[in-house]
């Protein structure tokens, strides 16, 4: 199995340098065939954070002002120290996964099967060691918009998933940015025969927790804490999975 999951905006700053070698991390990403297109996208980011006005800077990073500090450490993507992907992140949907808490092979479980949907890198695993970098959801920059920019993914990921079980975590924008032409698990919740939509993030997180301590590919048989299985639809290649909120 395969899951799909988003990235968080809130990210853990990690940037302590700028020694490595010029995007060295990124020959190791998954698809380094398509290198030379995140290149292209990477370098059209930091032009704009040198050329923009710190209005559009600070729209970009998700802030109302612009702060030095994270200033500098996207400024210095390309040299800076790296971290595998999933601790990377530390938003609603990672503070729920809690990852530092799980064990070993739980960890490994995530690493090995999590494919996270980057707003700067594009899919990468969740083992992929990329860099500190801050990028609002959704914003565009230069010739970016994030369906343009999965739009050259899509080959490489169709390829990729077409002989695997695919469980889709991911929100709703990243899932129009990409949809898998083949049969795919997604889930939705519940809470009181109304579907949540606000804190569907922190579900989303709890749900992949439990998956990972279970490790279990058939999530229908699966008994979750949190979460109770009402009603399962199948629309086209989609099985949608109905959880109501314990």
């Amino acid at each position: 199995m395969k899951i799909l999951f988003s990235p968080s905006e809130e990210k853990n700053l990690i940037y302590k340098d700028k020694n490595n070698s010029y995007l060295l991390f990124m020959q190791s990403l998954l698809f380094n065939n398509l290198y030379n297109f995140r290149k292209d996208v990477l370098n059209q980011y930091l032009d704009f954070l040198i050329n923009a006005n710190s209005n559009d800077i600070a729209r970009i990073l998700g802030s109302k002002k612009v702060n030095l500090d994270i200033l500098s450490a996207c400024n210095n993507i390309p040299y800076a120290n790296t971290i595998e992907s999933i601790f990377l992140y530390n938003g609603v949907a990672f503070k729920a996964l809690d990852i530092n808490t799980l064990p070993k092979d739980s960890v490994d479980y995530l690493l090995n099967n999590v494919i996270i949907f980057s707003n700067l890198f594009g899919a990468i695993r969740a083992k992929d060691k990329i860099p500190y970098y801050k990028l609002k959801q959704n914003e565009k920059f230069g010739k970016y918009n994030i369906s343009s920019f999965y739009n050259g993914f899509k080959n490489e990921l169709d390829k990729y998933l077409k002989n695997e079980e695919v469980l889709d975590l991911r929100a709703e924008i990243y899932i129009k940015a990409y949809s898998p032409n083949i049969p795919t698990t997604i889930v939705e919740f519940y809470k009181n025969n109304k579907k949540v939509s606000h804190h569907s993030k922190l579900y989303r997180g709890i749900l992949l927790r439990e998956i990972a301590l279970k490790k279990q590919l058939d999530i229908c048989n699966l008994d979750f804490k949190n979460f109770k299985l009402c009603d399962v639809k199948k629309i086209e290649l989609k099985t949608i999975l109905k959880y109501e909120i314990i």
